[in-house]
Formats: C-alpha cells, sequence, structure tokens
C-alpha cells in the first residue's frame, strides 16, 4: 500500500504534467497562428466610419498574415448583438469584435441586463482609432464660434436646442452643458443624416454629429462647424478649432478597438497586436482613414484595458446624471 506522501506526490507528479501538456499545447497553437481565416465582426451596417476602418484592418491584417480575414457585419442593440457573439466564440483569435466606447464603457450602465461583460467576457488587444464629432449650425446662425454659442446660449430664456443622433453625442451634448454652465434640451434624430437635413432647413440651432457626414456641406458652405468635439484639432480641417479650446478639459470622441473572448491565449493576442500597430502605422492606411474622418491610433493591450476602465469610471456618473437608458 502506498502511503499518503507517495501518492501525493503521484497527484503532484500528475497534475505538474498537464499543466506542462497544456502549455505547450497552447503555444503550439500561438506559433502555428493563423492557420485558417479569422473573422472581425463589426457591430454596424456597411457604409459607415466603423466599416470603413474594419474593412480595412482586415484588408491590411489578412496581407500580414497571409490569410484571410473575413468581414461581418452584425448591427443592433447598440453593439451588443455582435459582442455577444464575439463573447460567446472560441478564445482561440478567430473571431475579432470592433468595439466602440458604448459596447465596453457605456452599455453597462445604459442597460438594465447585458448578455456579456465588458470586462470579464473579453480580452483587450489594441485601442484602434478616434472618430471625430463636430457641432454644427446653419450658415444664418448668429455665433460664429463656440465663445459667440455659449454667450448667446447663455443670454436665452429658454434651454438652448442641440440636436443628436448618437448616444456619444447625446452625452456629449450634456457634458458641455455641465462644463460650459448651459441650460440645454437634447432633440433625439435617427441617424446622422435626418439631423443633418433638419440643420440644412434650419429646423433647428444645434446639431452634434460625425465630422466626416460633415466636412463636404461645410467646405461648400451650406453650414457652419462652430467646433470639434474634442480637445484638438482634426489633421483633416486643422481650420476648425476644438471646443476644448474654449472650454478646457472637454473631450469627446467615438474610440473604437479590437477586443477578442476572453481567455484567447496571450501569445496570440500578442501577435494581433503587434500586426495592427504596424498597419495603424503604415502611411497609406492612416490617409485612407483621414479621408473617412478617422484618425489611426494604437496601443499595447494593457494600455486599452487601462482606458477602458478610464473610460466607464467617465461615463458613468453622467449617464445616471442625464437619466439616459437603452432599453
Amino acid at each position: 500500500m502506498k502511503s499518503p506522501v507517495g501518492a501525493l506526490r503521484i497527484v503532484g507528479f500528475a497534475i505538474a504534467a498537464s499543466i506542462a501538456l497544456v502549455v505547450s499545447y497552447t503555444s503550439a497553437l500561438a506559433q502555428a497562428y493563423p492557420s485558417r481565416p479569422i473573422r472581425l465582426l463589426i457591430p454596424f451596417l456597411p457604409g459607415g466610419a466603423a466599416d470603413v476602418l474594419g474593412r480595412t484592418i482586415a484588408l491590411k491584417l489578412g496581407e500580414e498574415f497571409n490569410q484571410s480575414v473575413i468581414v461581418e457585419n452584425r448591427a443592433g442593440g447598440n453593439t451588443i448583438i455582435a459582442a455577444d457573439a464575439v463573447a460567446k466564440s472560441p478564445p482561440d483569435g478567430y473571431t475579432l469584435l470592433l468595439a466602440i466606447d458604448s459596447t465596453l464603457a457605456m452599455n453597462q450602465t445604459l442597460f438594465e441586463k447585458l448578455p456579456y461583460d465588458p470586462v470579464k467576457d473579453f480580452a483587450p488587444v489594441a485601442l484602434v482609432a478616434k472618430v471625430q464629432s463636430v457641432l454644427i449650425a446653419p450658415k444664418n446662425y448668429p455665433a460664429n464660434t463656440m465663445k459667440e454659442m455659449i454667450e448667446l446660449a447663455k443670454l436665452q430664456s429658454d434651454s438652448t436646442l442641440i440636436g443628436s443622433g448618437t448616444i456619444n453625442t447625446h452625452l456629449g451634448a450634456h457634458l458641455l452643458a455641465q462644463m460650459a454652465g448651459l441650460r440645454i434640451s437634447i432633440v433625439p434624430y435617427r441617424g446622422g443624416n435626418s439631423g443633418l437635413n433638419a440643420v440644412l432647413g434650419g429646423q433647428i440651432p444645434l446639431y452634434m454629429t460625425s465630422a466626416a457626414a460633415v466636412i463636404p456641406n461645410y467646405r461648400a458652405g451650406n453650414v457652419k462647424v462652430l467646433g470639434v468635439m474634442g480637445a484638438t484639432r482634426m489633421a483633416e480641417a486643422p481650420d476648425i478649432p476644438a471646443i476644448g479650446e474654449t472650454v478646457p478639459g472637454y473631450d469627446v470622441y467615438v474610440w473604437q478597438s479590437v477586443v477578442v473572448p476572453a481567455k484567447t491565449p496571450s501569445e496570440i493576442i500578442a501577435k494581433l497586436n503587434a500586426a495592427l500597430v504596424k498597419i495603424l502605422k503604415m502611411p497609406n492606411v492612416k490617409e485612407r482613414l483621414l479621408t473617412a474622418g478617422i484618425e489611426a491610433t494604437s496601443s499595447t493591450p494593457e494600455e486599452l484595458a487601462s482606458f477602458i476602465r478610464a473610460e466607464t469610471d467617465r461615463w458613468a456618473p453622467i449617464i445616471r446624471q442625464t437619466g439616459l437608458k437603452a432599453d
């Protein structure tokens, strides 16, 4: 009969051997990665900024890995449908998600219940882009700058109307009001074009929307752009001041990132991160994205994880203050 100590030793050796086998297998998988096509889920319909970004990344990632990267547009539920699909996918690096600020830092406060956990169900890979929005007005609006707009709003007896077509701009309008000491009423629109048409028709005095959708009308003199909703100016339109220049500390933009299912091997995440960082520094990629109003950026997985935590902490109290719910 074996002694208890001897039995424990045998069990210990078995556990150690099992761990070594798992580590060896995981390492072999990572070295062979990718050996088959990769899927990139985009949580929006084709045609918008996220779609341009995702397809650009997919094309270049395919070239880097000498493997197909298939784009799947899974729109709906404020990115929840695509996020849930990726969260429930095998953690093998073959299913990627182009996740935005709502996906990882806002939805947990906006919705009573989510089918995925933004922290536990995903592993960060890299921050990949910023998409700027702008505050616009009809061409006959009496103010020409953010300073004049704020002064005009404070003189009005009624609250200032600001149109918004997305959750990001809705929250951005509230933050502007809070930081500049304004009384506002937000007018919701479904998508950018309906709100832009309302501005062009003089039906609403102010509207926050994607910069890329507005720049052509701005260049044609059809609308005024009072400011970029950020701390710095846009590279593609450096003549437009940032709202942060007038309201110090104001910085609102849509950020895009790539994440994978939790428990994806760190070696695979490192491969994906290195490829994405390389791609997003390519001059032709940066130029292509800028024409769509997208600023390429990058990060380490650890930097993205820290950024997501900071953004969650930043927006949660603002969402609660507004009472905004997306259910």
